[in-house]
């Protein structure tokens, strides 16, 4: 498997910037006008339309808005514009995911919160590929750090989707349970990523009752969580080597490695490799 990262350096925008991306937000808007038929969003196709598509007023009327403002946004003017008014026009032009994250990146407007971010349903593709995996550790958690499916060597390191409630959350786990403390060198560290990692999924549930339930259960076992929690860290699950102590009485040194799902938004894949391959039957003993 082959992991791709890209990491670019943030810049000082040039001045051809702004038109350039200006030019790019209008020309994307107007052709994903183009391409919906008025019959598609449930408007009459009436008379005197000259052009395919949707015109500026319908778009307009399909996202709750003015025509001067949606005039104004396909000029390429985003001054004052709100990330719900955008993702209203995303709605009305039937973007998709991709294309959603497209408009905003380009508006440079942050997205809303989004239902999807709840998202507890691993598609079948994610799932063969974590079930198949064996060249150590593989799952996949939601946001709220629940283990959604594992393969044989994670069930076996610790990190099971096989209970149910808390006995899947991998942050109940961690906080509450001996085995990841006894097994885990760098406990403290991945402890303090594992809330980081839940805080930052907290911000798009906050009052969600499933989020506020977990969060009470582990303040109520466990000091360190309290802790972590209330020093409000902040993190995603970044890479890092850690060293695990296996059934034979020695360590296994491992690359953890976690990404963000694009197509499933709230899920994270994250994967445990041996850094020696010759480890990896003793992780799976």
């Amino acid at each position: 498997m082959i992991v791709v990262v890209r990491v670019q350096a943030e810049r000082e925008p040039t001045e051809r910037e702004p038109t350039v991306r200006n030019e790019e937000l209008r020309a994307f808007l107007r052709s994903r006008r183009k391409r919906i038929t008025p019959i598609e969003v449930g408007l009459p196709h009436g008379t005197g339309r000259r052009l395919p598509g949707l015109r500026r007023e319908d778009v307009a009327e399909l996202a709750g808005m003015s025509i001067g403002w949606y005039a104004r946004l396909e000029l390429g003017h985003l001054d004052g514009i709100a990330p719900q008014t955008l993702a209203a026009v995303a709605r009305a032009l039937k973007l998709d995911h991709h294309e959603t994250h497209y408009l905003f990146a380009l508006s440079r407007t942050p997205m809303p919160p989004s239902d999807d971010d709840d998202n507890t349903e691993v598609a079948k593709s994610f799932r063969i590929l974590v079930e198949r995996f064996t060249a150590g550790s593989a799952m996949i958690i939601s946001a709220r750090c629940d283990v959604l499916v594992s393969n044989a060597i994670a069930q076996n390191v610790g990190f099971s989707s096989a209970g149910k409630g808390l006995e899947r959350n991998l942050a109940w786990q961690i906080f509450t349970k001996p085995l990841f403390r006894e097994r885990v060198l760098e406990w403290d560290e991945m402890a303090r990523a594992t809330a980081g990692y839940l805080r930052e999924g907290y911000a798009h549930h906050v009052d969600d009752p499933a989020f506020e339930e977990l969060i009470d259960a582990l303040r109520s076992e466990s000091e360190t969580f309290t802790h972590y929690w209330d020093e409000r860290v902040v993190s995603p699950l970044s890479a890092l080597t850690m060293h695990l102590r296996v059934a034979d009485g020695g360590i296994v040194e491992v690359a953890r490695t976690t990404t963000a799902l694009i197509d499933a938004p709230g899920q994270s894949l994250t994967f445990l490799i041996p850094v020696d391959p010759n480890d990896l039957p003793r992780l799976n003993a």
